[in-house]
């Protein structure tokens, strides 16, 4: 996706997806994927804060493009604020105008 990111928000169920606004009022889905095992997994050692990240060989995958509903009045409102519920079903999407805005 090549457009000006307006929220991102990652899945708080531990499905590694990453939700994004975008400035060309869409929402997408990105699915985040260890190429080289099935989880993503890091190591520590004790005594030793630092993560493992170097490792990882990760992939993405777009699963999803919403299209949102124009933002209310004369102009452009960007999406501002993604947030999921905790089983991940539903995601909402809101903006903010002064004074005005919406949940969708």
């Amino acid at each position: 996706v090549n457009r000006s990111c307006t929220a991102l928000k990652f899945a708080v169920d531990g499905s590694l997806r990453l939700f994004g606004a975008t400035s060309d009022q869409k929402v997408i889905v990105i699915k985040i994927h260890n190429a080289s095992s099935s989880s993503l997994s890091h190591t520590r050692e004790k005594g030793n804060d630092s993560k493992d990240i170097g490792k990882l060989n990760l992939n993405a995958t777009l699963e999803h493009t919403l299209s949102m509903l124009p933002g209310g009045g004369s102009g452009f409102v960007p999406v501002t604020h993604l947030e999921t519920t905790p089983d991940g079903m539903w995601l909402a999407a809101g903006r903010n105008a002064m004074g005005g805005g919406a949940v969708q």
